[in-house]
C-alpha cells in the first residue's frame, strides 16, 4: 500500500520576506546580547607556543601549558588567577578598592595592552596602604603566596611554611624545554644495584635486558604520541619541621607537608584543582612525583594545621627535572649491614659493590673510587624524634642528625665516622665501610644509608644531585666494657668483631690488635715450615689429594688459625643459648667483683652429647674447664679480660682444615659430646649469627615498615631482624 506524506502548505512572497526578516532580527538580537555580556572581556586567543614562550607579562594563564588553550585568567600579583564569576570574591576585591572583575581586559597585543591591575602593578584607584591590605587580604582569602619560580633544571628552591599554608611554585617551559643536566662522572662499571644483589648474575642480565627492550618500546610509543611533551620529574624533601613543647612525651613526629603538581594550572592546590591535579602526602619527609608536560609545570606545598603542643614551622626544599628526581629515597632492606659493635663504636658495611673479578680493571677502579660514594647518618634512640619524620629525606638528615659521614674527613682516624673501602666478608667483593665512634654503651641507634648526590657529584644543576636515602638499619653497644672492636688487621685481614679485652692493660685498639694479630701470624709461620715438606709441586699421583692442593690448605688453616686465636667476644650480660662462658671465676675489670658464690655452684653441662656419666649432672659452672678460662691461655695471662661470653668459632671452618690439608701434618676435629660442642658453634639456617666466621655480619630489616601508594613516594620504619650473610 502507497502512503503518500502531506505537504507544507507554499508560502506566499510576503510570507517569506517575514520569515527572513524575523530571523535576521533574532539574530542581531542574540550577536547584540553576546557582545554586551562582561564574560567576553575574558575571551582572548592565545598566540602560538613561541610567543608563549617569550611571554612576560606579570600574569600567568590557568592552561599555559596547553597551547591548543583559548582562555585564560589574569592573575592579581603574579598568584592563583581569579574566576571572573566568582561574584563572592568579585565583591570582596570592590571592598579593598580594587575595580571589580568585569573591568580587567587584557589585550593580546602588547602595544594596545591595557593595565592589568591584578599583576603586581599600581592600583589604579587606591592607596598604597589599601592595595597592599587587598592583596594581603586577597592572599589571605585564597590561602596561598604568589607563585615562586623554581632557579631551573635540577635546581632545588627552599622556603618556610607555616601550618595551614599553601605556597606555589612554577617550572617554566623555558627549562621544561631546555638542555639535560650534569650527571656528572658517575659511579665505576660494573655497579650492582643493592635491589638485584639476591639474584644470579644471568638473571640480572636476562631481567636488565628485557626492561632495556619494554624502556625502548615505552619510549618508542611515547614518542609517536607525544612529540612535543617531556616528562617532569618533581621531588620534595622536608629540611626542618615544628617541635614539640607540650606536655609530656612527643607523641609522634609532626604531622607531613603535601605535595601537589598539575601539568596545566596554576589553581594546584586548591579546592577546585585542575583534573591532571596528582597529590602525595610525604612520608618521613619526601615525596616525588612525574608529569608529562610541553611547558608550565605547577607545583604546590600545603602544610597541615598544628596540632595542640606543636610549634615552628617547616623548612623545605623541592625540585624540579626533565632528566630524573632530585631527591631520592627506597624503602626496600637497607644495604647497610652491622658487622659488630663495643661499648662505643659500631663497624658495619654495605652491601657488594659489584661482582667484577679480583683482577679486573673495574675491581681497582672500586677500590681506589675517590671521592667515596656513600655516607652514613647515626642517631640516638634517646634523640631519635630530631629526625622523626625526615628519615627519608637526605635535606633533613643534614640538617637534623647526630652523626654524620664526611668526606673531608675519611681517613681520619679521630673523625666521628671513618669511612674505606674494603673486600672483606661475603664474596670478597668492594664494599664500603663505616667505623661509627662516639657511642654510648648499651644503648640503642639507627645508622641510616645515604648516597651523596648522584654519588659522584651533588648540588644544584646536577641529575639527582640532592642524593639518595634508605631505611635504617638498628643496632645496640655492649655494655660490660670488656669487649673491643678490631678490624683491618694485618695478618688477619678478613677479622673484624669485638674481641677479649682490659683497657687497663691494653690502654688503646692499635695494641691489642697487634697482641693479637701478631700472635696469629706467628703461629702461621710454624704451620707453613711445617708445610713445605710436603710435595705440593708434584705430578697428580704424587700429590697427597686428587681435589686439594697445598694453597687450599693454606687458606683453610688461616682461616681456621684466625677464628680461634682471636675469638669472638659478648658480653657476659648476654643470655643467648649458644654464647660459651668463659672466665667466670675472674672478677669483673669494671668493678673488680666477682660472680655470686650461687651463680658459679650452678649446675652446667657444656655438652648435652656427651655419654652419659655418674657425675655429669653434678658439675658446675665455676668447675668445668671450658667456662672457667678463654681458649688462648695468653689472653688470660696478658689481656685479663674477666668474665665475658664468647661467640664459637663455625664447625665447619675445622671440617674444611682437615679435608684440605695433608692427613701427615694430624689435623682432626673433636668429636660430638668429646669437646666439639665446647669449641665450636653451628652455622644457622635461620635468624641470627650462631657461629663465627670471616665476614659475618647482622642485616637489620625493615618489619613493619610503611608502604604507600608510589606516584613517587617511599617510606619505612626500620626494626630489628638479623640473619646471617654467608
Amino acid at each position: 500500500m502507497h502512503i503518500q506524506c502531506p505537504r507544507l502548505p507554499k508560502l506566499t512572497q510576503l510570507q517569506s520576506r517575514f520569515a527572513a526578516s524575523l530571523g535576521a532580527s533574532l539574530l542581531l538580537i542574540a550577536i547584540y546580547f553576546i557582545l554586551s555580556s562582561p564574560r567576553l572581556a575574558y575571551a582572548q586567543e592565545l598566540g602560538s607556543s613561541s610567543d608563549a614562550a617569550q611571554d612576560t607579562r606579570p600574569w600567568l594563564a590557568e592552561r599555559g601549558l596547553d597551547d591548543k588553550s583559548t582562555s585564560s585568567r589574569p592573575a592579581w600579583d603574579g598568584g592563583l588567577p581569579i574566576d571572573p564569576w566568582d561574584e563572592e570574591l568579585g565583591a570582596y576585591v570592590e571592598d579593598f578598592g580594587l575595580p571589580p572583575t568585569e573591568e580587567v581586559l587584557i589585550n593580546d597585543q602588547a602595544e594596545h595592552e591595557v593595565p592589568c591591575t591584578r599583576c603586581g602593578g599600581k592600583l589604579e584607584d587606591s592607596s598604597p596602604e589599601q592595595e597592599e591590605e587587598g592583596k594581603s587580604e586577597l592572599r589571605k582569602r585564597q590561602g596561598t603566596q604568589a607563585l615562586q619560580d623554581l632557579p631551573g633544571n635540577n635546581s632545588p628552591g627552599r622556603s618556610n611554611i607555616t601550618g595551614g599554608e599553601i605556597q606555589r611554585w612554577i617550572f617554566s617551559r623555558e627549562d621544561v624545554n631546555g638542555p639535560a643536566g650534569d650527571v656528572g662522572s658517575g659511579l665505576p662499571g660494573g655497579f650492582v644495584d643493592f635491589e638485584d644483589q639476591s639474584t644470579t648474575y644471568e638473571e640480572r642480565e636476562r631481567h636488565r635486558k628485557l626492561r632495556e627492550e619494554e624502556e625502548t618500546r615505552v619510549r618508542s610509543k611515547s614518542k609517536r604520541q607525544n612529540q612535543n611533551q617531556k616528562t617532569v620529574y618533581v621531588a620534595i624533601n622536608t629540611c626542618s619541621q615544628p617541635t614539640w613543647s607540650g606536655n609530656g612525651e612527643q607523641p609522634d613526629s609532626p604531622a607531613q607537608l603535601t605535595l601537589f603538581v598539575s601539568s596545566s594550572s596554576a589553581q594546584v592546590g586548591a579546592s577546585n584543582a585542575p583534573s591532571d591535579q596528582i597529590q602525595v602526602p610525604l612520608v618521613e619527609g619526601f615525596a616525588r612525583i612525574n608529569v608529562t608536560a610541553r611547558g608550565d609545570v605547577y607545583i604546590a606545598i600545603r602544610s597541615p594545621t598544628l596540632g595542640n603542643g606543636w610549634r615552628g614551622s617547616w623548612t623545605y626544599s623541592v625540585a624540579a627535572s626533565i632528566d630524573d628526581y632530585y631527591y631520592a629515597a627506597n624503602d626496600g632492606l637497607p644495604p647497610l649491614y652491622l658487622v659488630d659493635t663495643d661499648t662505643e663504636s659500631a663497624l658495619l658495611v654495605t652491601d657488594n659493590l659489584t661482582q667484577a673479578d679480583a683482577d679486573s680493571d673495574e675491581f681497582n677502579q672500586w677500590m681506589d673510587i675517590k671521592p667515596l660514594p656513600f655516607t652514613v647518618f647515626a642517631q640516638g634512640n634517646n634523640t631519635r624524634n630530631n629526625i622523626a619524620g625526615m628519615r627519608y629525606s637526605y635535606c633533613g638528615l643534614t640538617e637534623s642528625a647526630d652523626l654524620q659521614a664526611s668526606r673531608a674527613t675519611s681517613d681520619d682516624a679521630s673523625a666521628p665516622i671513618q669511612m674505606s673501602m674494603v673486600t672483606r666478608g661475603l664474596g670478597y667483593k668492594p664494599k664500603q665501610q663505616f667505623v661509627i665512634r662516639g657511642l654510648n654503651g648499651s644503648s640503642t641507634y639507627q645508622a641510616i644509608l645515604a648516597m651523596y648526590g648522584n654519588s659522584s657529584t651533588i648540588g644544584d644543576g646536577v641529575v639527582g644531585g640532592g642524593g639518595k636515602v634508605w631505611t635504617a638499619t638498628n643496632f645496640t653497644t655492649k655494655s660490660d666494657g670488656n669487649c673491643a672492636l678490631l678490624y683491618n688487621l694485618t695478618f688477619c685481614s678478613s677479622t673484624a668483631y669485638s674481641v677479649p679485652s682490659n683497657p687497663f692493660t691494653f690502654p688503646n685498639t692499635t695494641s691489642l690488635s697487634s697482641f693479637y694479630d701478631t700472635y696469629a701470624q706467628d703461629l702461621y709461620t710454624n704451620f707453613s715450615l711445617s708445610l713445605q715438606l710436603i710435595p705440593c709441586n708434584t705430578s697428580s699421583t704424587a700429590r697427597y689429594s686428587l681435589s686439594k692442593t697445598c694453597d687450599d690448605c693454606s687458606r683453610a688453616y688461616k682461616e681456621w688459625l684466625c677464628a680461634v686465636t682471636i675469638p669472638r667476644c659478648e658480653d657476659f650480660s648476654s643470655t643467648l643459648p649458644y654464647l660459651q662462658s668463659r672466665n667466670v671465676a675472674q672478677a669483673f675489670i669494671a668493678n673488680d667483683s666477682f660472680l655470686p658464690e650461687a651463680v658459679l655452684q650452678q649446675n652446667h653441662n657444656p655438652m648435652w652429647n656427651a655419654p652419659s656419666l655418674s657425675w655429669a649432672s653434678q658439675q658446675v659452672l665455676g668447675g668445668t674447664f671450658a667456662s672457667n678460662q678463654s681458649r688462648n691461655s695468653r689472653i688470660d695471662g696478658e689481656v685479663k679480660p674477666g668474665p665475658y661470653k664468647e661467640l664459637l668459632p663455625c664447625e665447619d671452618l675445622c671440617f674444611d682444615l682437615v679435608r684440605s690439608c695433608p692427613s701427615a701434618l694430624g689435623f682432626a676435629c673433636p668429636a660430638p659430646g668429646r669437646g666439639l660442642e665446647a669449641g665450636y658453634g653451628k652455622r644457622s639456617e635461620g635468624v641470627g649469627v650462631r657461629c663465627s666466621f670471616a665476614g659475618a655480619v647482622y642485616q637489620v630489616a625493615g618489619a613493619g615498615r610503611v608502604r604507600v601508594g608510589w606516584k613517587g613516594v617511599v617510606a619505612g620504619v626500620a626494626l630489628a631482624m638479623a640473619w646471617v650473610m654467608v
